[in-house]
Formats: structure tokens, C-alpha cells, sequence
């Protein structure tokens, strides 16, 4: 493979896209925002066009903890082998002609857990992103880079766990992280 290689993994700051990244807590999401960057030959250009980023949403798990939140046992709430398919949104990609940079927010919507009402929640979530572009010469897009394998892990606490009727107020814990390579999945933090 040539025409692209991984640059830049950024998990803090702002990146190329503009994008604040880092910690990003909205009402019902709790998300890790990150920017993975890419180094783009000139060359490749002679070749290809359309070169843009890719992803794919890997094996992700959910545990979860019902009761006293440093006492009891983390239970397996989900796992799957992830959704696939999962590219970025056009107005999250930055594109020049030696780099393309893209933004993405993994994180659990938290709102989602009313139901069981948790107080702790740990999620994992695995990705791979990497370039593809179109043959000049035509042809299906081809793959120009090696994967970029990261992992996005956000750890929560619902501060009001103990009052049923209090409405849920989350807070991050210990293990909140983003970073290259690939998040377990199989088993939750030690507490």
C-alpha cells in the first residue's frame, strides 16, 4: 500500500478539523472526542482522487453495576463485534492536499439506561480508521494505508445512584481514556 500513512492520533486540544477534543459531555452523551490524522503522498494524487477517511466500529462492551458502586461486582450489560461500516460525517473531515484529518465522539447515551437505572457504567468502544482513494485509471477504491487501530473508554458514576427518584447525575471515574491500539473488551476495570 502507498499514497497515505498514519500521522496523528489526538485526544486533547484542537485539531485540524477545529473540533474541541477531549472530554465532551452533552446532556444524554458522555464522549471521548478524538482526531486521527493522516499523512497524504503528493504522488498519490497522480493515481487516485476521492481520497478520503474510512472507518469501521469494532468489538465494543458495556458493564455495568447495579447497587453500591464501590462494592458491588461489574455485570457484561452488552458486547457485540461493533456496527461496521462506521465513516466519518462530511462536516468532520478536514482535507488538504498533504493530510486528512477526521473527528469522531464514541461515547453512551446515557439516557438510554433509565430503565435499569446503573450506578456505574463502563464502556468500550474499539475502532480502526484508515484512507482509501479511487483509481485515475478506474476501479473500485483502494485501500492506501495501513489501519490506525484506537479505543475510546468512558467510566461513569451516577453520584445519585442511592435516591431511585433522584434524577441520574453522572460523573466521570478512573479509566476514562482514548488512545491508539485495541481496548479490551472482556473484562471490566478491577472496582
Amino acid at each position: 500500500m502507498a499514497g497515505a500513512s498514519f500521522l496523528k492520533f489526538l485526544n486533547s486540544g484542537t485539531g485540524k478539523t477545529g473540533r474541541s477534543l477531549g472530554i465532551s459531555d452533552g446532556a444524554i452523551y458522555r464522549q471521548n472526542a478524538v482526531e486521527l490524522q493522516f499523512e497524504i503522498d503528493p504522488a498519490a494524487t497522480k493515481s487516485y482522487r476521492n481520497l478520503r477517511p474510512k472507518q469501521w466500529a469494532g468489538t465494543e462492551a458495556v458493564w455495568i453495576k447495579t447497587g453500591h458502586p464501590l462494592t458491588v461486582q461489574f455485570t457484561l450489560h452488552r458486547r457485540s463485534n461493533g456496527s461496521g461500516a462506521d465513516d466519518p460525517e462530511a462536516q468532520n473531515i478536514f482535507t488538504s492536499p498533504t493530510l486528512i484529518a477526521y473527528y469522531d465522539a464514541p461515547g453512551p447515551n446515557v439516557g438510554s439506561f433509565l430503565t435499569t437505572r446503573p450506578s456505574r457504567l463502563y464502556v468500550v468502544q474499539n475502532f480502526t480508521g484508515w484512507i482509501v482513494g479511487d483509481p485515475i485509471k478506474g476501479g473500485v477504491p483502494e485501500q492506501l494505508c495501513e489501519v490506525a487501530a484506537w479505543h475510546s473508554i468512558v467510566s461513569l458514576v451516577d453520584e445519585n445512584w442511592a435516591d431511585a427518584n433522584a434524577v441520574p447525575k453522572w460523573q466521570r471515574t478512573y479509566g476514562n481514556k482514548s488512545s491508539l491500539g485495541w481496548g479490551d473488551t472482556s473484562k471490566p476495570p478491577p472496582i
